[in-house]
């Protein structure tokens, strides 16, 4: 059993990868060690930058907005040293134009979200004390949250 601390294999974090596409979400969870490399050795990573990869043999395809076939690749990073995360995926012009703040806003969701469905009252106090407002609501918006749940459960812990 995992919660949303507890590191993921490489075919844990593509099956969450694969769930959170179909919902539209973009959420990164923690990854062992071992998930990462193995899913940057399997196969030469469809691009690199820095300690991200995508791996490269697509998982899906899709159509982009100028009508282009694109495929759709598990995504992984290392963050700091010795942290990983994966479970997304995405397009390579998708990963190429990531930003600091939608990946941390991607690692904050999966955590925000378990807090909204345990009704956590002092884990979702503790989480907004330590972002700040535009992350906390950047985190709702990734992880594919209800404002108006979690607008209810802010107000129960003012």
């Amino acid at each position: 059993m995992t919660n949303e601390h507890t590191p993921l294999s490489w075919f844990e974090a593509c099956k969450k990868a694969a769930e959170n596409y179909r919902a539209g979400r973009f959420e990164l969870y923690p990854i062992t060690h071992e998930a990462y490399w193995w899913g940057l050795g399997c196969v030469p990573p469809a691009i690199q930058k820095g300690g991200a990869f995508l791996c490269g043999e697509p998982y899906t395809h899709t159509i982009d907005e100028q009508g282009r076939e694109r495929g759709v690749y598990a995504y992984a990073a290392e963050l700091s040293e010795g942290k990983y995360y994966g479970g997304a995926l995405l397009t390579i012009p998708q990963a190429r134009a990531l930003t600091g703040a939608e990946l941390w806003a991607a690692i904050d969701a999966p955590i925000l979200a378990a807090i909204i469905a345990r009704r956590d009252g002092r884990a979702l106090e503790a989480f907004c004390i330590t972002r700040t407002h535009a992350k906390v609501i950047a985190a709702a918006k990734a992880g594919g949250i209800d404002g108006g749940e979690l607008d209810e459960q802010l107000q129960a812990i003012s």
